[in-house]
C-alpha cells in the first residue's frame, strides 16, 4: 500500500471508512477500499491482499503473518 486515509465525513456512505492507494506488482497504482479491524496498525509500504466478493465488489486487506496469500 502506497498511502491511505480514514474518511470521517461522507454524504454517500457510512463513516468511517478507509481508502488507500495500492501499488500492484504489475506496476499500476489503484485506489481501493481498505478493510481492517484495526486502522491504527496500517502503515505505508505494507503488503495487502485482494478481498473480492464479486467482480464489482472488491477491496484490499493487510497481509497478516501466516497469511498464505503473500
Amino acid at each position: 500500500m502506497y498511502s491511505y486515509t480514514v474518511v470521517h465525513v461522507s454524504a454517500t456512505r457510512p463513516v468511517p471508512y478507509i481508502l488507500g492507494y495500492v501499488d500492484l506488482d504489475v506496476g499500476a497504482r489503484v485506489l481501493a477500499d481498505v478493510i481492517t479491524p484495526d486502522p491504527d496498525r496500517l502503515a505505508p509500504d505494507m503488503r495487502v491482499r485482494l478481498v473480492a466478493n464479486s467482480p464489482s465488489d472488491w477491496a484490499v486487506a493487510p497481509v497478516t503473518s501466516g497469511d498464505d496469500s503473500d
